[in-house]
């Protein structure tokens, strides 16, 4: 299931675009998007989700499960993991992950669907395994603690005129490595505060079943990004350009449909 509660969206951002763009440029100046390609890479994120999943938000999991201060699921080995690096030291600020179907048994439900299978409707989400080949659930989505304040006393002022575009930047990379990754639908998990500050940085987020109980009141989403581009262009061309160069190895980029083919008229 996503878990978006570490990861505050400013409401106010996409209302002056002149702030916009000057908080890209930071953003930029401040911040490098990293596709996990190591697997020093790797534990970087696992160690910032423990950060922020263990021992900050503490009721999500025991900090005893993972002694070696990882924290990782089995889902972790069919994902695409994604970091926020501090240009200055290469210090991870923030990680994502989009969970595809396991290749071996692409009918295999993703976290979401284990989650919320008595809320989720009959059409949301394609059950042949050829369809569920190309669709992922953008979760664990975490931020740094000190990178989610307003200002920092610990970050430069680049860093903290950059922060509120820090989750945005995530969610446009997170779109823009699953164009490349031929990635056609994308879910996820949000709490009603989420949900609005989602769209009011142009996400179209579909209900796809009714709220469900886990770790308080939360509902399952089909996620479109398409108007994010538009309000965020610069931003969005940094995501696609950081995309590009990191999944060279990847098809070429496909829509991302906003509605599952399913859906009933």
């Amino acid at each position: 299931m996503a878990r978006f509660d570490a990861t505050p969206i400013p409401h106010h951002v996409h209302l002056d675009s002149a702030m916009a763009e000057q908080q890209t440029a930071a953003f930029d100046a401040a911040y490098r998007l990293d596709f996990v390609l190591t697997e020093s890479q790797r534990e970087a994120a696992y160690a910032l989700r423990y950060q922020v999943y263990c021992e900050e938000f503490t009721c999500y999991e025991p900090k005893g499960r993972f002694p070696d201060h990882l924290e990782r699921n089995p889902s972790d080995d069919h994902s695409i993991h994604m970091l926020v690096t501090r240009r200055s030291d290469g210090v991870p600020v923030a990680t994502s992950r989009l969970v595809r179907t396991n290749p071996a048994t692409p009918t295999d439900l993703l976290p979401f669907e284990e989650a919320c299978s008595d809320t989720l409707y009959p059409w949301a989400v394609p059950e042949d395994a050829s369809s569920r080949q190309a669709i992922a659930e953008l979760s664990r989505y975490a931020i740094l603690k000190e990178c989610r304040r307003h200002h920092a006393d610990s970050l430069s002022d680049i860093e903290n005129q950059a922060l509120p575009m820090l989750p945005i930047a995530m969610a446009l990379f997170c779109e823009a490595v699953a164009r490349h990754a031929g990635i056609q639908s994308i879910y996820a998990v949000m709490e009603d505060w989420l949900a609005e500050g989602s769209r009011a940085i142009g996400m179209h987020l579909i209900p796809i079943g009714t709220p469900t109980a886990f770790h308080g009141q939360r509902t399952p989403y089909s996620v479109d990004f398409s108007a994010c581009p538009q309000m965020f262009p610069t931003l969005y061309q940094a995501a696609c350009m950081a995309a590009q160069h990191a999944v060279p190895r990847l098809l070429n980029g496909v829509p991302i449909r906003s509605v599952p083919a399913t859906r009933p008229c």
